[in-house]
């Protein structure tokens, strides 16, 4: 019996320490995509969406910077929510949460997330005055496929492509 008891306790020591591993595995992959991830070239934010619309000069410049700089002020409000979440997190689940601090930490979340939603309108908004034709109707099927992503953490992913 004792025998027993003995090889069940085994058993579940190394199954607990392959879990163990195996979870440290999965962060490290996942840290390391994200590194990879934020190491892409600043200057092709939007370069690939122009070529797919066909604009030249003095457009796909503009239009360029517009997609940069939204690109940009979308990585740095990601940042700012996913900071925030993870402060959110550490309150809830300190011995004595503060709920002031709870309430606090929700609403900058929710103003930085209102904040980034407005930035792709006015992203939108200035891009379609740059655009015609053919041009508008691409870059709106790819908005309505990926303009909504600002709420996602993937958001800068969608306006690299």
């Amino acid at each position: 019996m004792r025998r027993n008891w003995l090889f069940l306790a085994l058993l579940l020591s190394v199954g607990l320490n392959c879990g163990l591993l195996g979870m440290g595995l999965a962060r490290h992959r996942m840290q390391s995509a994200d590194r990879l991830r934020d190491e892409r070239p600043p200057g092709r934010d939007g370069a690939l969406l122009a070529d797919r619309l066909a604009l030249e000069g003095e457009a796909r410049e503009r239009f360029m910077r517009l997609q940069r700089e939204l690109a940009e002020r979308v990585h740095a409000g990601r940042q700012q929510i996913d900071d925030a979440r993870r402060d959110l997190r550490r309150e809830l689940t300190s011995p004595d949460p503060d709920r002031a601090r709870v309430e606090q930490l929700l609403a900058g979340i929710a103003s930085e997330q209102d904040a980034l939603d407005r930035a792709l309108v006015a992203n939108v908004y200035a891009a379609r005055e740059l655009l015609d034709g053919p041009a508008e109707r691409e870059y709106l099927r790819f908005v309505e496929r990926f303009g909504g992503a600002v709420a996602g953490p993937r958001a800068r992913d969608n306006f690299r492509r």
